[in-house]
């Protein structure tokens, strides 16, 4: 059911957004797990996982869950993950980050009103470590 519902929050969001693609994220042991998916096509979802074994990615979807701060970067076309920028916006309710593919310079605005319009995090879940997210 909780897949199903962020499926729902990332295609709306999508359609008003106009992102390429979105994909909720969470950091199990051994790396990161798609948990939501919105326009991932198969071929996106293969580069995706690849792009996430990545040391910088890491390292750069670390950093922003730690600082719980939206981020964006230019995506080389290598990468075969059909968009020019990829952002990065925490979800501080659920810990997830979510990733956004998108055409235009800088896929912020509605995305980060979105992930920041949320509850705030529990004082029980625990922060993010770098260390733990990017070893």
């Amino acid at each position: 059911m909780l897949k199903g519902r962020l499926e729902f929050q990332l295609r709306e969001i999508g359609q008003i957004s106009g992102a390429n693609w979105a994909v909720w994220l969470e950091w199990i042991p051994g790396g990161w797990k798609l948990c939501a998916t919105y326009h991932l096509t198969p071929a996106i979802k293969s580069a995706e996982r690849e792009y996430l074994k990545s040391a910088q990615v890491n390292t750069w979807l670390g950093g922003a869950m730690v600082g719980q701060r939206s981020r964006v970067r230019t995506v080389p076309v290598a990468s075969k993950l059909h968009c020019k920028k990829l952002g990065c916006f925490p979800d501080p309710s659920k810990q997830r980050p979510i990733l956004v593919g998108a055409e235009v310079s800088s896929p912020t605005g509605t995305w980060c009103y979105w992930c920041n319009d949320t509850p705030p995090r529990s004082r029980n879940r625990p922060r993010y470590d770098i260390h733990s997210v990017v070893a």
